[in-house]
């Protein structure tokens, strides 16, 4: 009579829901936060809208979208996955470049500037932050869904 041992690899499921959970607050920030600036003023003095925002939530998603997509990644191998992850991060990170970087070297005063201080929802940065945010949640979620099916995350 033969036994099987199951080898037990450190469960990282929880990572990918966390990451889940955070590119749904992005999306949320990006959309929802224009809105309420406009209408609570009080909001505008919160860190929700502090200049270095996507700065302190790129320092908290992009070490643990890596580190889920890449344990998930060597286990089940979807080289989608992988893609669809880099792809949102890439958005993720040139936009939080170019608000940081380019302006603060600059001092330009551009389009992208003219458009938020109008107000408007439908500005540059708001939606490469959107498409960002909906890639990096369809590569967790997929990334989720084949480690429930490969049970490499158990």
């Amino acid at each position: 009579m033969t036994t099987q041992t199951k080898v037990h690899s450190p469960s990282h499921g929880w990572l990918d829901s966390c990451a889940i959970g955070m590119s749904v607050i992005c999306g949320i920030h990006c959309m929802v936060t224009p809105v309420l600036i406009a209408v609570l003023p009080v909001l505008a003095s919160t860190f929700w809208v502090h200049k270095d925002f996507h700065l302190w939530m790129l320092a908290l998603v992009v070490p643990m979208a890596a580190f889920s997509l890449f344990v998930g990644c060597r286990k089940h191998k979807s080289k989608m996955v992988m893609g669809l992850g880099l792809t949102g991060l890439g958005c993720l990170v040139s936009v939080a470049v170019y608000e940081s970087f380019f302006h603060a070297v600059s001092g330009a005063h551009c389009a992208l500037c003219a458009q938020e201080e109008a107000g408007s929802l439908l500005n540059p940065a708001t939606l490469v932050n959107l498409v960002g945010a909906a890639f990096l949640t369809a590569a967790h979620t997929r990334n989720f869904l084949l480690c429930r099916k490969e049970k490499c995350c158990d």
